[in-house]
């Protein structure tokens, strides 16, 4: 999924909602914010942690109302980790990545981070 699809399906989602999500207006926010549970903060932490090692492929996925996030990192070279990182042939690639994260961690749900860079547009806010 593209950059401008993902944006596209976070906000198509929340606007679904009516409003009854996470998703706000803050003052000092720059475009839309996200509160999320201190489980999903820890699980964004331990991924910017990780996704300073550069031998996987890094995605975040996180949830629409800040409630799930997933973390997935695949392998550059070798085989190890998850088998469904790898494509016909033996190899992975970012795209992997990014769609297991995705499909992880379930419906409504768009990807925050792809390797080290933010890929939504939205600020996140810490419950």
């Amino acid at each position: 999924m593209t950059r401008i699809a993902s944006c596209l399906a976070f906000l198509i989602a929340a606007l679904l909602a009516g409003g009854q999500g996470a998703l706000a207006q803050s003052a000092g926010a720059v475009g839309p914010t996200l509160a999320v549970t201190p489980e999903v903060n820890a699980a964004i932490d331990l991924y910017l942690e990780n996704a300073t090692l550069t031998s996987r492929y890094w995605a975040l996925a996180i949830s629409n109302d800040g409630t799930r996030a997933e973390r997935v990192g695949c392998p550059k070279s070798g085989f190890s980790g998850l088998v469904a990182c790898y494509t016909g042939g033996g190899t992975t690639t970012q795209a992997n990545a990014n769609r297991l994260a995705l499909k992880n961690c379930g419906s409504g749900c768009f990807l925050l981070y792809v390797g080290e860079d933010k890929v939504a547009e939205i600020t996140i806010i810490f419950q």
